[in-house]
């Protein structure tokens, strides 16, 4: 239950703030997106993100659950990626 906090000369708010697990990369060399179907839970994340960290090259990953993406740096070819991903079971649907 929200309560309003009030002195004599200002009222306060409360503000909701909510963060997400999404981690922002800035645009750099190296920086790619995979297109994904098929994560429905964060497990889905999580193995997705061991399997393209457990790729030779690749420095960095973050997957998003609600887009269906994961983006990573490093220079890994897109065949490589694909196949990673697509060995723990899901559908690999374009990488950048």
């Amino acid at each position: 239950m929200e309560r309003l906090l009030e002195n004599s000369t200002h009222r306060i708010y409360p503000i909701i703030i909510s963060f997400t697990n999404t981690t922002v990369f800035k645009e750099e060399s190296g920086m790619h997106t995979v297109t994904i179907q098929g994560m429905s839970c964060q497990h889905c994340v999580a193995s997705v993100t061991k399997a393209l960290q457990a790729l030779p090259g690749v420095s960095r990953v973050d997957v998003d659950l609600s887009a269906g993406r994961a983006n990573y740096a490093g220079e890994v070819s897109p065949a490589v990626v694909k196949e990673a991903i697509t060995a723990i079971g899901f559908t690999v649907l374009d990488v950048k």
